[in-house]
């Protein structure tokens, strides 16, 4: 019994010997797959970036090549054009209406301009003139200079020197 429980070990021992090599061929298949998929993968990104590369030094190469000035300039020119088939077609149609209206006086004198007429006339036979003022404009301030007198003497706002007020049902002196 001895000698089969020997046996039964080491047969043991040899299978868990066998299930280590395996596991580490297993191990080994898997890292060299991993490998070889990274490689694979990084292989297919290089020829990406590089198509990547291409497409966009051509795009650039296109822009670069291209003068931004120039299609400045085009665009410049079609509004210029523009403005000019527009002046041209209008030019002479401007042109009669403004001498139209130029050249178009009335003779007629309107109602205002009559009854305007007609009271300056009146004034002059009555021999009503109004005396003209000279100075500057009259202005809040001016007026109350001017009619001061009805204020009283130096005073332009009775209001503001509240102070000097006469009680009530006193006369000022």
């Amino acid at each position: 019994m001895a000698a089969a429980s020997q046996e039964l070990i080491r047969q043991l021992l040899q299978a868990e010997k066998e299930a280590e090599e395996v596991i580490a061929g297993a191990k080994r298949n898997r890292l060299a797959k991993l490998k070889q998929a990274r490689d694979k993968a990084e292989e297919d990104l290089k020829v990406f970036k590089e198509e990547q590369e291409r497409k966009f030094q051509k795009d650039m190469g296109g822009k670069a090549a291209a003068d931004p000035t120039a299609e400045l300039k085009s665009s410049t020119q079609q509004q210029l054009d523009s403005v000019n088939r527009d002046y041209q077609a209008n030019k002479d149609r401007a042109i009669q209406y403004i001498l139209g209206r130029v050249l178009d006086v009335p003779t007629q004198l309107t109602d205002t301009q009559k009854q305007a007429l007609k009271m300056g006339t009146d004034e002059r036979e009555r021999g009503a003139r109004r005396p003209r003022r000279s100075g500057p404009p009259a202005g809040p301030v001016s007026r109350q200079r001017e009619f001061g007198h009805r204020l009283g003497a130096g005073r332009l706002n009775p209001r503001a020197q509240s102070s000097r007020r006469a009680p009530a049902g006193t006369a000022l002196g």
